[in-house]
């Protein structure tokens, strides 16, 4: 994909994130997204591909990674992982989404400094 391309690709990611969600901040929240997770709808699996491609196109366009996928993971273990940390942890459900996604990609696959 050509860095033209990628630019575009993100803004629209970053509009939609923006512009959707549940929550009086205008986003989603960990309560807003797990159930959708728990039934496993199509919102949350493409909030969280969103989520986690948004990051490959910010890495992509030299911003330092918050964590560090292995070569081989796919997006369906990304959701998964994504699925069990919010099951896990229902503390952190009324922060925000994207905030919780990057805690859980961080544990799950952290930058080897």
């Amino acid at each position: 994909m050509k860095t033209g391309q990628q630019k575009r690709v993100c803004l629209a990611a970053l509009f939609f994130l923006a512009s959707a969600g549940g929550s009086a901040e205008g986003g989603f929240t960990g309560n807003d997204l797990k159930p959708e997770c728990d039934r496993g709808t199509e919102l949350c699996l493409s909030w969280v591909s969103g989520m986690h491609m948004m990051h490959g196109l910010m890495v992509g366009l030299n911003r330092k990674p918050l964590y560090c996928r292995p070569d081989g993971v796919i997006n369906s273990q990304v959701i998964e992982i994504f699925r069990a940390y919010l099951r896990k942890n229902p503390a952190t459900l009324h922060l925000p989404a994207d905030a919780i996604f990057v805690l859980t990609l961080q544990e799950a696959f952290p930058c080897r400094r």
